[in-house]
C-alpha cells in the first residue's frame, strides 16, 4: 500500500481522468436536485464520514434523485462506463434501498444472496457486475478483502450472464434515455428570474425543489417576494423564456395547484390558455426561487430554519461528525465547510448574478424553441401495459425454471396436507433434505484441537485421561475417548431416559405379568445396548414443539412448512377451542355493532390465555366494520405503576371503548387503577369477556365497586329448583368453612366441575363389570412418578362414554363435542350495585335478545334495542359515543361566502354588541347533521369570507383562498387540499 500522500496524489490524478472522461456524457443533463461529482476524501487516516468506507484510497460521490429515477440510473450507467474505461478501477453504488442494482436482477440471483448477505459483496469492475460468492467468504468479508477477491484473477467474482444481461437491460442506453426525458417549456417570469436562469440554467433544480418541497414557513417567504419580483430599478418586468428541465421537475409544477401571491402580475385567462399556462409555470418558478433562496440564506445567517435542520439532520446521518462533540472546533470546521460548500454557495452565485447589470433588452429579439409535448403526461397508460407486460414475463420465466429445477430435485413424493397421507416418516426424510440443502458445499467442521482444549483445561481430567490422550494421537482414538468421558458423566443424570429407543418403537406398552419376572439389572443391559433412535426422537421432539404453539403460529409450524411438511391436528390433545372461541368473539362483536361503535381498544395479559384469542377477536370485529387501532397488553409481573402508566396512554388516545380480556386476578389489578386513573367515568365503555364476568359475583366488593358501569358476556346458566338447591348447599357451606367472608355465589367453573363429577360417575356405573384389570407401562421399574400406575384395559370406553354424555345438569345442558363441553348461549350483563344486572342474552342464531324464548321466528339480531338500558361508568344512562377528541386538536376551517341576508341556505349574521358570528342555513344544517354520523370527533369554525363587513369576492375565489392566503396580514396556517 502507498503511504497516504502518494495516494492522495494519484487519487487526484484519477479524479482529473474520471471527470474528463464523464463530463461530457452528462454535460447537457439536468439533475433533480444536484450535479452528481466525484470527490476526494478529506483524510485517509480513518473512516470516510461521507460513504463510511474503511481508510482505503477511493473516490466518493453523493446524488439526491428524489423521484427522478433517471438520476439514479445515469449514475450507475456512469459507473459502469468508467471501469470499462479504466479496468483497474472498482466501484460500488448503493441507495436508501441497499443494493439496488441486485433488484433489478432478483430473478436471476443465486439463493443465497439477501440484502442481510449482500455487504461488501457487489462491486463494479471492467464494465461488467461481480458478486464476491459465499464459498470463498462465508461470513460477511470487509471491504479490503472483498476488493481482493474482486482483482484476484484466482477468484471468479464475475456475475452469471443472466445477472449482467438484467442490468444491461436496465442501463442500455443511458446517459441518451435520460437526456431524452428533458423538457423544455416557455414561460413568463420575472426580470430577475430570467437573469439566473440566462447564467445558470442548471439553477431550476433548486427552483423547482424550493416550489415542490415548500411548507407553511417558507411560504411567507413566497408572499412577499422580496427578491426576485422586483428589478434592480424597482420595477416589475416580465420577460419569456425558455427553460429545459427533467420531466419529473415540469410534472411537480404542473400537478401542483398553487396561486399567485399578492402583487405577482397574471394575466386574464381572456389572453388563451396558452399564455396563462406560460405565467402560471413561470410564477411557481419565481416563488420557488424565492422560498430557496430566502430559506438559504436564513440558514446561513442564523443557523435555523427547515432547510437548515433539514441540512444538519443529512450530515449527521452522514456519519459526517462521528465521534466529535458538538461545538468542538472539529465540528464546527466540517460545519461550515459544509455550510459554504451546500448552502451558501447557491445564494452567493445569485447575489453576484444580480448584482450585475441587466435589462430587459438583453432577451429582446431572441426566438424561442417550441414547447416540447407533454402527453406523455396523460398518456401513460400504453408505457405502463409494456412494463408490466414485461414484468409478468420475467416472473412467468422465473417460475417455470423454479419449477423446473424443483422437479430435476425432487427425489421423493411431497407431504400430504391430509392426516390419512402423513407419515412421520417424512419429517425426518424431509429435516435431512432440508439440513443438506441450507448446509454449504465443505459442510461443518471441527476446529483443530478445540476439545482437546477443553478437556486439557478442566482438572477433573488431569489423570489418567489426560495421559491416554498424549499417547493416542490418532483423531478417532481421541474421539472415542472423549465420548467415553461424556457417556460416563451423562450416565449420572435423567437425560438418558428421556429418549427413545429402537425396541420402545414396536413394544412401547406390555403387559405386567409378562415383565414382572424382569429384573432391573437386565432392563439397565438392554436399554445400554439398545441404540437411541436418532430419527424418532426428532419427530417426537418437534411435534411436542409443535402441540405446545397451540395451534397458533410458531418457530415449528414455520420450520415445517419451510419443509413442505403439515402437520395434522392432535386429537388427544386438542388446542384452542375454535368453535367455543368463535362464539365468544361473535358475541362480543355484536355488542360493538349493536352501539355502533366503530374503534375499540384491546386491553389483555400477557400470557398464553390472554393472547390465545387475540386474532380471532380482531377478524370477528373487522366483520362488523370495527377496527383496533391500538392493543394494550398488561404484563404478569407488572407493578401498579406501570399499568397506571399504560392508562394514562389510553387517556391520551381518541378511542373511548375498551375489551377486556384477562383473569380474575389480573382483571381486579386493572380495574381498581381504571378507577383510580378515572377512566370508570362518563363516556368511557368497558366490556368483558366471560374470563372476569363469569365470576363477578364472587369478587371483592371493592373489585366489583371499581368495575360499576362495565358490561361483559358469560356463558348463560338457566335457573331451575336444581341449581337453587345447589346454590343453597354451598352458601351453607361456603359460610362454615369461611365465616368471616361475604356470602358467595357458585360461579360456572363450580357449576361445570359439579356436572363434571356426574358425568364421570355416570360413565363408570355403565361399564360396571367390565374387566378392570390394568396394564403396566415398560421400563418404569425405576421409576417413582404417576407412570408406575398402569393404563385400564376400560379406559378407551369409559372415555367414550364420557364424551358421549348428554344430560340436563345444574349448569343447563351438558354435552360435549369434539372432545370439548360445548355452550353457545351468552348472557350479558352490566355490573351494577353488587354484582351483574342482566340485561340480555346472545345466541349464535339469533344475535342479541333481551329473553330466551323457545321456537323464535325472529332473524339475527345485533341491535341497541333488542337491549336492556345499560348504566353506563359514571352512573350515566347516556350511551358512550366511542370517541373524544383529544384537546389538542385543530380545527377544521370553513370558508363561508356572504351572500344576500335573505338567502336560505347561507346566512352570516354579526352580533353588534359582542361582535360573535352565527353562521345558519340550509347547508349549514346538512353540513352538521352529517357531521353527527361521523364515529369521531371533527372539531371545526366558520370563517366569513370578508374584508371590512363586505364580501371579499366570489365564490369562485373564496375556492381559490382555500389553496392560498392572499392577504399578507393575516398569519395563519395554509393547508393545501
Amino acid at each position: 500500500a502507498l503511504p497516504p500522500s502518494e495516494s492522495l496524489s494519484v487519487l487526484r490524478s484519477l479524479h482529473l481522468h474520471l471527470v474528463s472522461l464523464l463530463s461530457p456524457l452528462c454535460r447537457d443533463y439536468i439533475w433533480q436536485h444536484e450535479p452528481f461529482a466525484l470527490s476526494l476524501p478529506s483524510s485517509l487516516d480513518g473512516p470516510c464520514p461521507l460513504c463510511r468506507s474503511p481508510p482505503v484510497p477511493h473516490l466518493h460521490g453523493k446524488l439526491h434523485f428524489g423521484d427522478a429515477l433517471d438520476d439514479e440510473w445515469l449514475v450507475a450507467a456512469l459507473l459502469f462506463a468508467a471501469s470499462s474505461a479504466v479496468p483497474s478501477i472498482t466501484a460500488r453504488a448503493w441507495d436508501s434501498d441497499g443494493d439496488f442494482l441486485l433488484i433489478e436482477a432478483a430473478f436471476a440471483l443465486p439463493r443465497w444472496l439477501e440484502p442481510d448477505t449482500a455487504a461488501n459483496r457487489v462491486f463494479i469492475r471492467g464494465g461488467q457486475l461481480h458478486i464476491v460468492p459465499k464459498r470463498v467468504f462465508p461470513d460477511t468479508p470487509s471491504l479490503e478483502a472483498a476488493l481482493a477477491a474482486v482483482r484476484s484473477e484466482e477468484v471468479d467474482t464475475r456475475a452469471s450472464d443472466k445477472v449482467q444481461a438484467a442490468i444491461s437491460r436496465t442501463i442500455s442506453g443511458y446517459p441518451d434515455k435520460a437526456i431524452a426525458n428533458m423538457q423544455r417549456v416557455r414561460v413568463r417570469v420575472t426580470l430577475p428570474v430570467a437573469q439566473v436562469l440566462k447564467e445558470e440554467p442548471f439553477f431550476i433544480s433548486l427552483a423547482v425543489e424550493g416550489f415542490y418541497d415548500r411548507d407553511v414557513d417558507t411560504m411567507k417567504h413566497a408572499a412577499r417576494m422580496e427578491r426576485f419580483l422586483r428589478g434592480s430599478d424597482g420595477d416589475i418586468e416580465m420577460v419569456r423564456v425558455s427553460v429545459r428541465m427533467s420531466r419529473a421537475m415540469y410534472a411537480q409544477l404542473v400537478q401542483q395547484k398553487f396561486l399567485a401571491p399578492t402583487g405577482y402580475p397574471m394575466p386574464s385567462r381572456e389572453e388563451g390558455p396558452a399564455a396563462f399556462m406560460e405565467a402560471e409555470l413561470g410564477m411557481k418558478i419565481a416563488c420557488g426561487f424565492e422560498m430557496m433562496y430566502q430559506e438559504r440564506r436564513q440558514a446561513g445567517e442564523e443557523g435555523k430554519g427547515s432547510t437548515w435542520e433539514a441540512f444538519k439532520q443529512s450530515l449527521e446521518s452522514s456519519g459526517c461528525f462521528t465521534g466529535l462533540l458538538p461545538g468542538s472546533k472539529e465540528y464546527q470546521r466540517i460545519m461550515d465547510g459544509a455550510l459554504e460548500e451546500v448552502l451558501n454557495a447557491p445564494v452567493r452565485r445569485i447575489d453576484e448574478i444580480l448584482s450585475m447589470s441587466y435589462s430587459v433588452d438583453g432577451f429582446k429579439g431572441i426566438e424561442l424553441p417550441p414547447n416540447d409535448d407533454d402527453s406523455w403526461m396523460y398518456d401513460g397508460e400504453e408505457e405502463l401495459n409494456i412494463a408490466i407486460m414485461e414484468g409478468e414475463k420475467e416472473m412467468e420465466d422465473y417460475e417455470a425454471e423454479r419449477k423446473q429445477r424443483k422437479q430435476q430435485k425432487s427425489t421423493g413424493k411431497a407431504s400430504s396436507s391430509l392426516s390419512d397421507d402423513f407419515n412421520l416418516k417424512d419429517i425426518t426424510e424431509t429435516m435431512q433434505a432440508f439440513v443438506q440443502k441450507l448446509s454449504s458445499f465443505e459442510g461443518a467442521e471441527v476446529p483443530e484441537n478445540r476439545f482437546l482444549s477443553v478437556i486439557a483445561n478442566d482438572s477433573e481430567y488431569e489423570g489418567d485421561l489426560a495421559e491416554e490422550l498424549e499417547d493416542n494421537n490418532s483423531e478417532e482414538g481421541f474421539m472415542q475417548l472423549y465420548s467415553d468421558a461424556l457417556n460416563e458423566e451423562l450416565n449420572a443424570t435423567v437425560l438418558k431416559k428421556s429418549f427413545i429407543r429402537a425396541h420402545q418403537q414396536s413394544n412401547n406398552v406390555t403387559e405386567g405379568p409378562s415383565n414382572a419376572t424382569t429384573s432391573d439389572a437386565a432392563n439397565d443391559m438392554n436399554e445400554e445396548l439398545t441404540p437411541v433412535d436418532v430419527d424418532v426422537n426428532l419427530v417426537q421432539s418437534l411435534l411436542d414443539s409443535f402441540s405446545s404453539q397451540q395451534g397458533l403460529p410458531g418457530p415449528t409450524s414455520n420450520l415445517l412448512g419451510l419443509m413442505g411438511v403439515k402437520v395434522p391436528p392432535d386429537t388427544k390433545k386438542p388446542y384452542l377451542d375454535r368453535a367455543s372461541v368463535s362464539i365468544l368473539v361473535d358475541s362480543i362483536s355484536s355488542i360493538i355493532r349493536a352501539y355502533g361503535w366503530r374503534e375499540v381498544v384491546l386491553v389483555y395479559e400477557d400470557s398464553e390465555y390472554g393472547s390465545g384469542i387475540i386474532p380471532y377477536l380482531i377478524d370477528s370485529l373487522e366483520q362488523v366494520d370495527c377496527r383496533v387501532p391500538y392493543c394494550s397488553v398488561i404484563s404478569l409481573v407488572a407493578t401498579d405503576d406501570q399499568i397506571i402508566e399504560e392508562l394514562y396512554k389510553l387517556m391520551t388516545m381518541q378511542t373511548r371503548v375498551f375489551i377486556v380480556h384477562m383473569s380474575v386476578p389480573m382483571g381486579s389489578r386493572l380495574f381498581r387503577k381504571v378507577n383510580e386513573a378515572g377512566l370508570m367515568s362518563q363516556g368511557y365503555a368497558w366490556i368483558m369477556t366471560d374470563g372476569i364476568t363469569s365470576l363477578v359475583e364472587s369478587l371483592d366488593p371493592s373489585i366489583i365497586g371499581s368495575m360499576q358501569g362495565a358490561i361483559g358476556v358469560r356463558l348463560y346458566v338457566p335457573k331451575s329448583r336444581k341449581l337453587d338447591h345447589f346454590a343453597r348447599r354451598w352458601r351453607r357451606r361456603f359460610q362454615q368453612e369461611n365465616p368471616d367472608d361475604q356470602p358467595a355465589e357458585p360461579g360456572i367453573f363450580a357449576l361445570w366441575a359439579y356436572d363434571t363429577v356426574w358425568t364421570v360417575a355416570m360413565a363408570a356405573e355403565n361399564v360396571k363389570g367390565i374387566n378392570s384389570s390394568f396394564l403396566k407401562l415398560a421400563n418404569t421399574s425405576d421409576s417413582t412418578g404417576s407412570d408406575r400406575l398402569g393404563v385400564s384395559i376400560a379406559g378407551p370406553l369409559l372415555l367414550r362414554l364420557i364424551s358421549e354424555s348428554r344430560f340436563r345438569g345444574i349448569s343447563g345442558e351438558f354435552l360435549f363435542a369434539d372432545g370439548q363441553l360445548r355452550s353457545s348461549t351468552f348472557q350479558i350483563i352490566n355490573v351494577v350495585g353488587k354484582g351483574g344486572r342482566e340485561i340480555g342474552f346472545w345466541t349464535p342464531q339469533h344475535g342479541i335478545t333481551k329473553q330466551l324464548k323457545k321456537n323464535r321466528t325472529k332473524v339475527y339480531s345485533a341491535l341497541m334495542t333488542d337491549m336492556n338500558p345499560v348504566i353506563w361508568p359514571g352512573e350515566s344512562t347516556v350511551v358512550p359515543k366511542g370517541w373524544e377528541m383529544p384537546l389538542s386538536g385543530k380545527k377544521l376551517r370553513i370558508g363561508v361566502p356572504l351572500l344576500d341576508e335573505t338567502d336560505k341556505f347561507v346566512k352570516v349574521e354579526r352580533n353588534p354588541i359582542t361582535n360573535a358570528i352565527t353562521v345558519s342555513g340550509f347547508c349549514i344544517d346538512v353540513f352538521e347533521a352529517a357531521l353527527q354520523t361521523l364515529p369521531y370527533a371533527l372539531p371545526h369554525e366558520y370563517i366569513p369570507f370578508e374584508n371590512e363587513g363586505l364580501c371579499a369576492g366570489t365564490y369562485n375565489d373564496l375556492v381559490d383562498q382555500v389553496y392560498f392566503q392572499a392577504s399578507t396580514s393575516c398569519d395563519t396556517e395554509l393547508q393545501n387540499r
